[in-house]
């Protein structure tokens, strides 16, 4: 199967649909199809479905990593700000037309895909989850004694919900663990963290800014718990998933939950209320024989999550279902054509 990546033009353009808009990739789009070289136009995110020519949207396989106006609505109650609802609506009315025009609409947790099937009154949206084994599998270990309690943010620091969790982890949470320990350190890994986020790091005692890393697997071995503090956001949290197939223990919210089910879900350690949260993030720093039975968890559960070439089959089978689809409209317009080439 061949593949063709089209990038949208991001300009200065007031809405996330309009940031993401490109006459030549829809026009390139078009000639594809016009030229037979497609069979699937796979879409991801529904602010870039209106890339795609009218004609050709029931020929889409649109996925949602989560869904923007219940980020954007979520934020809107945390803030009581008014700009941002209003903000959700339009992006709301966007998404539930694209998800109405598209061929097939996949989602990557149930949570998600619940939504959207009772927000666009469509009851086939499928569940294509995450793989997880792109990091190998942890193994076992043992610090030395010496090894000051590590806790571990990982985000990429410029998306809204990861931002909100690090200004969270910043003023509240890590203030009340240094209190109860004050050999601990915070490790904050990730892409895009701005001069700002760095300097208000600065102010906070014990917190180090690694940034960026080329294999985020030797983070997740340094650390002795993930810290998730997420009050807003969709989708899966690809961060937890790697934390746990690492064996690093987790600490999170319902929402850095999301899309996490059975005995996986049953190895994260669940808290919503803040104040809770430092605290049972501190035991598990405080308490290393209760962090090796947690991480034992987690490599056992590890085996039950989904792998990328499980993954890449559902998502393989839902192309299939709308090429075929597209195969039979082609096959109905060429007889309808010779049938009117036939007529006197």
């Amino acid at each position: 199967m061949r593949s063709t990546i089209l990038d949208p033009d991001e300009g200065r353009r007031s809405t996330r649909p309009q940031r993401y808009s490109s006459r030549l990739s829809a026009r390139f789009a078009a000639g594809l199809y016009r030229d037979d070289l497609i069979d699937v136009i796979h879409v991801e995110g529904g602010y870039l479905f209106h890339q795609v020519p009218a004609e050709l949207q029931r020929h889409t396989c649109l996925v949602e990593h989560n869904i923007e106006s219940d980020v954007l609505r979520q934020f809107a109650g945390l803030l009581g700000d008014q700009v941002l609802a209003r903000s959700a609506h339009r992006t709301a009315q966007v998404e539930e037309r694209a998800w109405r025009r598209a061929g097939a609409v996949a989602a990557v947790t149930p949570e998600d895909r619940a939504e959207i099937e009772r927000r666009s009154g469509r009851p086939d949206v499928f569940l294509v989850p995450n793989g997880s084994d792109h990091l190998p599998a942890g193994a076992g270990r043992v610090l030395p004694p010496s090894a000051p309690p590590t806790a571990l943010m990982v985000a990429n620091f410029s998306y809204l919900p990861n931002a909100d969790a690090l200004q969270v982890i910043l003023n509240s949470v890590w203030p009340k663990i240094l209190n109860e320990i004050p050999e601990a350190r915070l490790l904050l890994a990730g892409s895009n963290i701005s001069a700002q986020q760095r300097e208000s790091a600065s102010r906070v005692p014990a917190v180090e800014v690694i940034g960026f890393v080329e294999d985020v697997a030797t983070v997740f071995d340094q650390a002795d718990v993930l810290v998730c503090p997420l009050r807003a956001g969709g989708g899966i949290k690809v961060k937890v998933l790697e934390s746990i197939r690492r064996g690093c223990p987790v600490v999170t919210t319902t929402i850095g939950a999301q899309g996490i089910t059975g005995r996986v879900r049953s190895a994260l350690h669940i808290v919503d209320d803040l104040a809770d949260l430092a605290t049972a993030t501190a035991i598990l720093l405080r308490a290393r024989d209760e962090r090796a039975l947690r991480r034992e968890q987690m490599l056992l559960v590890s085996a039950d999550m989904l792998s990328w070439k499980d993954a890449s089959s559902m998502l393989g089978k839902v192309w299939e279902m709308v090429a075929t689809e597209h195969e039979q409209s082609r096959n109905e317009i060429a007889d309808l054509a010779g049938r009117d080439r036939s007529r006197p």
